[in-house]
Parts: structure tokens; C-alpha cells; sequence
């Protein structure tokens, strides 16, 4: 789908201390806004805008993997190295307040060359996704009130999805 949320628990796979899955039963509440800017047709990927209002452990390669979408190149979620040889994330801005002055700080980084190989190829699509990425995904900014014990929502992430897998 063109946008959407993942509200669902993360827990550990039993009998792992790195792997997490979703799991309703053991699992902390996390949520997981997403939206596409890109679609690359000839490689099958989405590149998607994320908005996270929790902070679990692998929350977005967990929830993209949870919903049909894995990120490639993720060695425990889908370790497909065909594309990239890495988990394709990237944090293109950054937001939160500082924790002594508590004012606004942002951060921004361009996309990685091996991430930007992934997009769909010609100067019209590019320079849309580029427009994307100077504005907020549906649903970033928004003021939602945190999680007790969970501090400020992070924002803005980038990631291509294996929409085959």
C-alpha cells in the first residue's frame, strides 16, 4: 500500500539474544508509520518514508518483514545480498530535542551511494523522490503524545523494501 501503520509487539525469538519477531503474547507495544515515495519497477522495491513512535529493537526491519515487505540485504530478517551487501537504512533527517537545552535539533545526511543505486533510474523520478525527501511523511510531525517512558517520537528514516519476498 501507498502509506500505512504496523501496531504490532516485539518480543525476542526464544532462544536468541539478537533475533525479534513479532509476538502478541510477550511482546513490547511498537508502532511503525510508513509511506512509499518510490517505486522501482524493474527491481521490484519500494523506497519508503518511516515514522516511528516507539523505539524497539529492529522495530522497522521486524515490521516491514512482519507485513511481506523485508528489507534486502538484512542478514537476519532476509538475507538477499543480490541488491546490496547491508541493511539498506538510512536516517536522511533526524530531529529530537536536546537533552540539556532542550531545543529542537536536526541533522540531515544525503542517501548513500549503494542505497541511491537502488532507485528507479531517469532524472524524473529521481527528482521526485528528492522533492519526497524535503518534506515530511504522512503522519511525521504530527504531535503525538509518547510513550510513557519513551521520550520524544523518532522520525524520518528511508529504506528500500523487497516487495517480492
Amino acid at each position: 500500500p501507498d502509506s500505512g501503520t504496523v501496531t504490532a509487539p516485539i518480543g525476542r525469538v526464544p532462544g536468541s539474544v539478537i533475533q525479534r519477531r513479532v509476538d502478541p503474547e510477550q511482546g513490547e507495544p511498537a508502532c511503525t508509520h510508513y509511506s512509499r515515495l518510490l517505486y522501482n519497477q524493474k527491481k521490484d522495491l519500494s523506497l519508503i518514508s518511516l515514522s516511528l513512535e516507539t523505539g524497539r529493537t529492529h522495530q522497522i526491519r521486524v515490521h516491514m518483514a512482519s507485513i511481506g515487505h523485508p528489507l534486502p540485504g538484512d542478514f537476519l530478517y532476509c538475507p538477499d545480498y543480490r541488491l546490496i551487501n547491508r541493511q539498506p537504512l538510512h536516517s536522511w533527517r533526524l530531529e529530537f530535542c536536546h537533552p540539556v537545552t532542550g531545543k529542537p535539533i536536526e541533522f540531515t545526511a544525503p542517501l548513500p551511494q549503494d542505497m541511491a543505486a537502488l532507485l528507479p533510474e531517469g532524472e524524473e523520478e529521481t527528482a521526485a523522490w528528492l522533492k519526497a525527501a524535503q518534506t515530511r511523511p504522512e503522519g511525521a510531525g504530527e504531535e503525538r503524545a509518547p510513550e510513557p517512558g519513551c521520550g520524544a517520537p523518532l522520525t524520518s528514516s528511508a529504506a528500500p523494501l523487497d516487495s517480492d519476498s
